[in-house]
C-alpha cells in the first residue's frame, strides 16, 4: 500500500516528498514486481495483484487537467488607467502564484499516470500473472489508447509501450514469425469475450475519430480536419484479429461486428499510407467470408 502511495505522486510521510520523474519509472516496477511475487511464489491468492490493478488502472484513467488556458484580452488591458497599475501588479503576482499552484497539480497528476502506465506494462508482460491480469484487459486497453491523446509527451510514450505489452499478452499465439499471419491472429468474437468492455469503447472512439474525418457531404477532408492520435491504434488492433467461424453478426453476445465497417472504411479514404495499409487489415475481421462476394 505505501509503495502504491508513493506511485500516486502524492506527499507521503514526514518528509513530504514528491515521486520524481524516472526514465520508465527506474526501478519502481521491479520493487512492485518483487512484492507481488511474494504473494505469487506462496500461492496465497491474488488479492494483492488485484489491489495493484485496481489502484494503477485508477491513476492510468485520470487525466489531468491541462487544458490550454484562455490568453488575457490586451485590448481591456490597454484602456486601463495608469493609477491601477499597482493594483494590477500585485493581481498579476498573485495570479502567477495560482497559476503555478495548477501547473504543479497537473505535473503530479501527469507524473502518477506516467509511472502507473509504466506498471502496468510490466505487471501485463510477466508471464507469472498471465491469468491474474485477464480480468483487468478491458481497462488497461482503455487505459493505453486514452493516454494516446494526452498533451504530454511521457505520458503518450507510456501508453505506447503498455499498449504494445497489452497487444502481446491479449494476442500470445505466436506461432509464426510473419506479424500478419493467420496463425498468429486471434478470433474477434473471442477477443471481445475477453474483454467484452472493449466493444463499445472502441466503437465510440472510432466514432469520434470519424466524425472528424468525414465531412458533411460524405466527403473525407483529411489532414484538413485533423486526425486523432489513437487512430492508428485502435486500427492496428482489428487488423491483429481474424474472423471468427461463429455468425458475424446477429450474435447472441450482442456484438455487431459489422457496425465498425463503415467507420473504418472512411479511414482508407486518408491521405496518410500506413493509415490506409492498418485500415484494410482492419477490414479483414470484420466481413465474414461467406460475404465476401457482396463486400
Amino acid at each position: 500500500a505505501e509503495l502504491l502511495a508513493l506511485t500516486s505522486g502524492e506527499p507521503a510521510g514526514p518528509t513530504r516528498h514528491r515521486m520524481t520523474h524516472l526514465r520508465r519509472s527506474a526501478g519502481l516496477p521491479y520493487a512492485l514486481l518483487a512484492v507481488l511475487y511474494s504473494e505469487h511464489n506462496l500461492k496465497k491468492g491474488t488479492q494483492m495483484l488485484r489491489l495493484a490493478m485496481e489502484q494503477l488502472l485508477r491513476l492510468a484513467l485520470k487525466s489531468s487537467s491541462n487544458a490550454p488556458k484562455a490568453e488575457l484580452d490586451m485590448s481591456v488591458d490597454a484602456v486601463k488607467a495608469e493609477a491601477d497599475a499597482v493594483k494590477a501588479d500585485s493581481d498579476a503576482v498573485k495570479g502567477s502564484a495560482g497559476d503555478d499552484a495548477a501547473q504543479a497539480d497537473d505535473l503530479g497528476a501527469d507524473l502518477a499516470r506516467v509511472h502507473a502506465l509504466n506498471l502496468l506494462r510490466h505487471i501485463c508482460q510477466d508471464k507469472a500473472f498471465g491469468l491474474g491480469v485477464l480480468p483487468f484487459l478491458s481497462a488497461a486497453f482503455r487505459a493505453a489508447f486514452l493516454s494516446l491523446t494526452a498533451a504530454q509527451w511521457a505520458v503518450r510514450n507510456s501508453g505506447t509501450l503498455l499498449l504494445a505489452a497489452l497487444l502481446e499478452r491479449a494476442l500470445r499465439n505466436r506461432r509464426a514469425r510473419d506479424e500478419h499471419s493467420q496463425a498468429n491472429a486471434l478470433g474477434i468474437r473471442d477477443f471481445f469475450s475477453r474483454a467484452p468492455e472493449l466493444y463499445p469503447f472502441l466503437l465510440q472512439q472510432l466514432r469520434r475519430s470519424t466524425a472528424s474525418i468525414v465531412s458533411d457531404d460524405g466527403a473525407a477532408s483529411g489532414a484538413a480536419a485533423g486526425v486523432r492520435p489513437d487512430l492508428f491504434a485502435l486500427l492496428l488492433l482489428l487488423s491483429k484479429l481474424v474472423p471468427s467461424p461463429t455468425t458475424q453478426d446477429g450474435a447472441a453476445d450482442g456484438i455487431e461486428v459489422l457496425a465498425f465497417v463503415p467507420l473504418v472504411r472512411a479511414c482508407g479514404a486518408l491521405p496518410a499510407l500506413r493509415v490506409r495499409m492498418v485500415a484494410a487489415r482492419a477490414l479483414v475481421p470484420l466481413v465474414a467470408t461467406c460475404q465476401l462476394a457482396d463486400f
